[in-house]
């Protein structure tokens, strides 16, 4: 039995950490403020989405299409709801993220706290709410944190045995990202502790919110499958070793495979891992970042930043319980002698601070995103330009371009366009670029120079028809919108754009 005195201290630093972790809260909520909203490309894709399901459109891109190109529907109705609050989606997808990283951070807390780690749970929301270039994924205007803090609440359910709540969140994280539904296998191993009755309570619960949207989908449009997947799964194929490469390098970029050191990381990186899984806690995040890294590092497609950054939070947490783990065992004096202890600490302590600075540049670095706010001014240009009649464009990065000049789109890289996914399966993908925009001849063009195929430029017909309106310069190139002569109009566009679709590619012949 404690004492007074006793139960008296354990208050006072109960108090205490809760005060520490208030500060984290803050901390990291002032960071994502500093740094400001910064959707991407891709973000603006989900923000017209929920601008015209605000209006009374529907969850559509096109007006006249019903495709199902988001991959994020729980995330879009909310930016709707928002928008009919009188919110703009950039600003509701901000404050979405915000709360979300707070959410999150306190999961962690609260899930190693019962685990009886809350001294690594006070450290962990420190090290993920304040690592910058976890803070650059918050304030992107994506689903990212939103996602996680699903993941994360449906482990915390699970681990204290809310079959309801577990299964409800593993739902609400598969309709905000579709691989929400890996959730369910960390969940289900918590769960299955106390029987398979409680895995079954959460399988119904997880259906509720899943089933009423994928019979709204397939009324719809047709079909709940997200056509962006089928997309993705034409357009974006890599190959095993290169989405392997493309994943890992944001966990292990330090490593080049070619030094002897890098043996020496990688088997601490491995150790510490290792460490990690012996505590119960440790063992649900990481099996659900072990899963989750595999699914996308063997996917065989391209893996952009937004994928593997939804497992950092999850990565730090397994490397503060290992790092923990770890660091116990080499102040026990088990591992570094007590005279190099000090001197390790105080190394450890200037080579943190020494990249501090570094590290926190990124969040006000005017080149991020510079490329999504030179689409931005095509799509605001475009707008001005055509007056109040929407003329077909075509562009080989939709988002901010589109968002921006309301006008009928055409997705060179088939997202929300399924006519361009014929060209795609039978050429690589600049000639299929190239056939897309040969065969539909939209009045505006947009591209890079580095997605701008080679062969347009040599093409007789495109350097008769098209001229140049308008071109930014960014980093690595330019942003090029180009303007076709002699112009039809939208309707007609949109009927040969059907009759297209229908028959398959067009023989390249001009209209």
């Amino acid at each position: 039995m404690s004492s007074p005195r006793s139960e008296s201290r354990q208050g006072t630093r109960g108090f205490r950490d809760h005060g520490v972790l208030a500060l984290i809260l803050i901390a990291s909520t002032l960071l994502c403020f500093w740094a400001g909203p910064q959707p991407n490309d891709d973000a603006y894709i989900t923000y017209r989405y929920s601008d015209n399901l605000a209006a009374g459109h529907g969850p559509i891109y096109n007006l006249s299409e019903r495709v199902l190109g988001t991959t994020s529907p729980l995330f879009t109705i909310l930016l709707a709801i928002l928008r009919c609050a009188g919110l703009p989606p950039v600003a509701g997808s901000f404050g979405l993220a915000v709360v979300a990283n707070i959410v999150l951070l306190f999961l962690i807390f609260t899930l190693l706290d019962l685990e009886g780690l809350r001294r690594e749970g006070l450290v962990a929301a420190a090290v993920v709410g304040l690592l910058p270039q976890w803070i650059q994924y918050v304030v992107m205007g994506l689903e990212t944190a939103t996602y996680v803090a699903f993941v994360f609440g449906a482990v915390l359910a699970a681990y204290v045995g809310k079959a309801g709540a577990a299964g409800l969140l593993v739902g609400f994280a598969f309709l905000t990202r579709p691989d929400g539904v890996l959730a369910a296998i960390p969940v289900a191993g918590l769960l299955m502790k106390r029987g398979w009755k409680t895995v079954g309570v959460a399988a119904i619960a997880a259906a509720i919110p899943v089933i009423p949207w994928y019979a709204f989908a397939t009324a719809f449009f047709g079909n709940p499958i997200p056509h962006s997947v089928v997309a993705k799964s034409v357009t974006m194929k890599v190959g095993i070793g290169e989405s392997f490469r493309t994943y890992s390098e944001r966990f292990l970029e330090k490593i080049t495979w070619k030094r002897p050191v890098d043996l020496a990381l990688l088997a601490g990186f491995v150790a510490t891992l290792a460490l990690s899984l012996r505590h119960r806690a440790g063992a649900a995040i990481g099996g659900w970042f072990f899963i989750y890294s595999a699914a996308f590092a063997l996917s065989g497609v391209l893996v952009f930043g937004w994928y593997s950054a939804a497992a950092i939070p999850a990565y730090l947490v397994l490397l503060v319980l290992g790092g923990s783990r770890a660091l116990e065992r080499i102040l026990s004096g088990r591992v570094i002698p007590g005279p190099l202890r000090l001197w390790a600490s105080v190394g450890a302590g200037l080579a943190v601070l020494s990249v501090v600075p570094r590290l926190y540049a990124v969040l006000r670095d005017p080149a991020f995103n510079a490329t999504t706010r030179a689409y931005a001014s095509c799509g605001r240009f475009l707008k001005a330009e055509m007056r109040g009649s929407p003329t077909l464009l075509a562009a080989s990065e939709i988002g901010a371009a589109g968002y921006y000049s309301e006008a009928p789109v055409l997705d060179l890289w088939c997202l929300i366009s399924p006519e361009s996914v014929p060209y795609h399966r039978r050429l690589p993908r600049m000639e299929a670029f190239a056939a897309i925009v040969k065969d539909f001849r939209p009045e505006w063009y947009l591209t890079t120079t580095k997605l701008h195929p080679e062969s347009l430029n040599q093409a007789a017909w495109f350097v008769l028809e098209y001229s140049l309106a308008l071109e930014i310069k960014v980093e690595g190139g330019a942003v090029m919108l180009y303007r076709r002569t002699g112009f039809r109009p939208v309707a007609a566009r949109s009927s040969s754009l059907k009759a297209v679709s229908a028959t398959g590619p067009a023989s390249g012949a001009a209209p």
